[in-house]
């Protein structure tokens, strides 16, 4: 795994050529760390030549990960306040119903509720988000969940081989570059989500309140 500055730290405990120690001096100009070793001396070394033990993970990748997950809940959450605006919901019924329900569910919901009170313009549209919604949801449940997380055989988990299922059914890796374009889809969908809702959350809660009169 490939280092950045963002991933060093006082010490943190680093790998390398002369064995293990803890972080001491970060040096960004000259580009050297300063590791303070077993025998207790300190000694200077390249970024590129130091190394996170096994098992650790990378901050920069840490960070990703979890940018990653917060912009999803955009997502999830802009998708119930959907439902509760168009709706009418209290805040009691909010709690009741779609405060429990998943981003799985939360999808399955509005593209009910868009099918049976919109126009073919609009159902149309949201055809063309859902498939992005669904298949940012599956990667954000395996992210959280693990499911194709690698352990090495004492059982660790080894942060260099965190892996995901793509849209085709692949299982490919996830590091830093594919959490990065991950970030930026998840970003342009949540915006994408957020002005059809904008421009449509009106004309649908109008027509549910035609049929509840």
């Amino acid at each position: 795994m490939n280092l950045d500055w963002i991933d060093f730290n006082i010490g943190v405990i680093v790998e390398t050529n002369k064995g293990i120690g803890g972080v001491m001096s970060i040096d960004k100009m000259n580009n050297t760390i300063g590791v303070l070793l077993d025998k207790g001396n300190i000694v200077e070394f390249k970024i590129e030549d130091i190394k996170l033990p096994f098992g650790s993970m990378s901050i920069n990748l840490t960070q990703q990960i979890g940018q990653y997950i917060l912009l999803f809940q955009r997502i999830e959450n802009r998708l119930r306040d959907f439902i509760n605006y168009i709706l009418n919901l209290q805040s009691i019924q909010k709690n009741t119903l779609t405060a429990s329900f998943t981003a799985g569910r939360l999808i399955d919901k509005v593209s009910s509720l868009i099918k049976k009170h919109s126009s073919e313009p609009i159902i149309t549209d949201w055809k063309t988000i859902t498939p992005k919604l669904k298949t940012h949801n599956s990667i954000r449940n395996t992210i959280v969940h693990g499911y194709l997380f690698h352990y090495s055989e004492n059982y660790e988990l080894d942060f260099n081989n965190i892996s995901i299922e793509n849209a085709n059914g692949n299982v490919e890796k996830l590091n830093f570059e594919k959490l990065n374009n991950l970030n930026k889809e998840v970003t342009y969908l949540y915006y994408e989500v957020h002005n059809f809702f904008q421009s449509n959350s009106q004309l649908l809660q109008d027509e549910i309140n035609k049929g509840t009169k």
